[in-house]
């Protein structure tokens, strides 16, 4: 798969993709603020790597399309985080409406759950106040474990730069690119994404 971009004088950027890749032949669009953000990250992006696609797609995975913004066709996610807004497309109705119906939120995501999770159990909702669903075998043990291990290895990292005495919080993010890379982190974002509706 070769890759060439070039900006055209109206200020376009085009991308010609050749190869096994993507079924593109061309790809142009308006140069937007966040074009120095919508790089990818990785060098193997737009060689059609196997932890970057879909089984037998050109659909990328989360969280590995992190990695590659320009190759999964997500430049205007990263001009809407760039400022601070949602994307235009993707969002289901049930977010963009003025007031959300949690209680059939959290009902829709107990009834999807028993095909989701590894064991096929079903989800129940304990709470309403907060709310707060138990989802019984959403991971193996065998997954539960590994995720541990892939935990352990990232390590805890202060979640922002307040003195401890203000907020003194800790947090593990999957933002090193062999943790996105990894099949039961892109496995669990799959499941995740199913679970509450959301692309």
């Amino acid at each position: 798969l070769s890759v060439a971009r070039s900006i055209a004088h109206g200020g376009d950027v085009s991308e010609r993709v050749s190869g096994h890749g993507p079924p593109w032949l061309v790809r142009t669009r308006a140069k937007s603020k966040a074009e120095n953000l919508c790089i990818d990250r990785d060098e193997d992006c737009s060689l059609g790597a196997a932890w970057l696609f879909e089984t037998g797609t050109w659909t990328c995975r989360y969280p590995a399309a992190e990695l590659c913004p320009w190759t999964c066709n997500q430049c205007e996610r990263v001009e809407a985080a760039a400022s601070c807004r949602s994307p235009r497309t993707g969002c289901p109705d049930f977010f963009t409406k003025g007031e959300a119906n949690w209680e059939a939120f959290f009902q829709s995501m107990s009834d999807r759950s028993g095909s989701i999770s590894a064991s096929g159990s079903s989800g129940r909702l304990l709470s309403s106040t907060p709310w707060l669903l138990e989802l019984p075998g959403f991971l193996s043990v065998e997954e539960a474990h590994m995720l541990r291990k892939i935990a352990a290895k990232l390590g805890y990292r202060a979640e922002d730069a307040a003195p401890k005495e203000i907020r003194d919080v800790a947090k593990i993010d999957c933002e090193e690119p062999w943790c996105l890379r990894h099949p039961l982190i892109a496995e669990v974002y799959r499941r995740t994404s199913q679970l509450v509706g959301l692309p």
